[in-house]
């Protein structure tokens, strides 16, 4: 046992949270998924008092063996005629059997694909299964989604209730078109928010990308992808080629202008570009086409100054045409600024802060700061830079946006 045990227990849980309530309701069914969060956590507390002093061998196996324990003896308390059937499946279940790859691979892109039939919004349909499959909080969400948590909270308690209504059925048989689109946007959003978790934590940030990088690979594996798929992933190995070089030695973040691009993983480079070309035998152009397009100039530019901006701008203009956003357009701004000046990126920037949803997004304040600052406002960023650090919840982000008021009021 790591020397730690809080934090080690921490990260077990949310890495075996969505493979746990995915197995369980593989076997008991999404009508009784308010038991099965139950019997996870339940499971986790037995964890938390035993593994201290006595370890096990393999976590996983001993968080299932426990969990299907649970299962039993609520199951045999109950009065609830429906979960007979499930009993005789628990009764003779053999954890290791359970536990196989492929058992879990079914349970969980059967639990993706549950979530994506139900009627839902595409909207609450992706918070709910970043909960159920990522172990996301409904902070967490939140912020990978740039939404307010009560509104977050209230979608998730309408579509458990929802769920809690439904019967679990095998829908990995023939998926539609639209159900892999909300699961692509799905293991997108868990990508994200392990990428942009690292610094802070580097460990569950890294754990969170190799999950949905695990799960897009099952998809195109079971046939199931589709070219959008194929471009996913490349966006996925492109992104996470630079994702130790983002902090330094001491701890700092490392913005993309200053990272050295030899630590960057030519292997994983490599995987994006052959991924990336494989996308392109359908006649599909996704967000994650051109998404992945954009990365894979970043990585095959020898340097920041040497950066290919004209083309960066046009796929940008191009991805807008299909799909839009306000953290699309805030990017896109960065690229006219470096590629036109900081009046014309100004301007949209401007724009941009008529959209209520980009108000308490931190970076967008930060962003503005900079090109405030590079215009010789130096009023205007420090306000901007104040009301970035004011929204931000990383202390590495808190760090550097102090950075730059303090250089600020040293050359006053």
């Amino acid at each position: 046992m790591p020397e730690n045990n809080q934090q080690y227990l921490a990260r077990t849980f949310q890495e075996q949270k969505g493979r746990l309530t995915s197995i369980l309701t593989y076997y008991l069914g999404t009508e009784h998924l308010t038991v099965i969060e139950d019997l996870i956590q339940d499971t986790f507390y037995a964890a938390l008092k035993t593994w201290p002093t006595n370890p096990p061998r393999s976590p996983e196996a001993w968080l299932i063996t426990v969990a299907k324990n649970k299962a039993i003896n609520y199951i045999k308390k109950s009065k609830n005629l429906s979960f007979s059937e499930q009993l005789d499946h628990l009764v003779f279940w053999n954890a290791e059997d359970v536990f196989s790859e492929k058992e879990i691979e079914n349970s969980q892109l059967n639990l993706l694909f549950a979530c994506s039939c139900l009627d839902l919004s595409e909207k609450n349909k992706i918070i709910l299964i970043l909960k159920l499959l990522g172990g996301f909080e409904a902070s967490q969400i939140a912020r990978v989604l740039v939404q307010g948590r009560e509104a977050v909270f209230k979608s998730l308690q309408r579509s458990l209730k929802n769920l809690n209504k439904e019967k679990l059925k095998y829908y990995l048989d023939n998926p539609s078109s639209k159900n892999l689109e909300t699961v692509n946007t799905v293991l997108y959003l868990m990508f994200h928010e392990g990428f942009q978790t690292y610094p802070e934590n580097a460990s569950r940030g890294k754990d969170l990308c190799h999950q949905a990088i695990y799960l897009t690979n099952l998809l195109i594996d079971r046939g199931i992808g589709q070219t959008d798929t194929l471009a996913l992933l490349s966006l996925m190995y492109f992104n996470l080629a630079r994702f130790d070089s983002r902090k330094s030695d001491l701890g700092s973040l490392i913005l993309l202008e200053n990272q050295d691009r030899q630590s960057w993983d030519k292997k994983l480079i490599t995987l994006g570009f052959k991924y990336l070309q494989n996308s392109g035998s359908g006649f599909k152009l996704s967000p994650f086409h051109l998404e992945a397009a954009i990365a894979s100039v970043h990585c095959s530019s020898d340097s920041f100054a040497n950066t290919d901006w004209k083309k960066i701008l046009w796929l940008y203009d191009r991805l807008i045409e299909i799909k839009t956003s306000p953290i699309i357009l805030l990017n896109k701004a960065i690229v006219v600024y470096y590629l036109e000046g900081p009046e014309k990126a100004w301007g949209i920037l401007e724009d941009i802060g008529q959209d209520p949803k980009i108000s308490s997004y931190h970076l967008f304040y930060a962003v503005k700061g900079e090109i405030a600052l590079h215009s010789g406002n130096q009023e205007i960023a420090l306000s901007l830079f104040k009301q970035a650090l004011s929204l931000t919840k990383s202390e590495l982000e808190k760090e550097l946006i102090l950075g730059k008021i303090k250089e600020m009021k040293d050359s006053e």
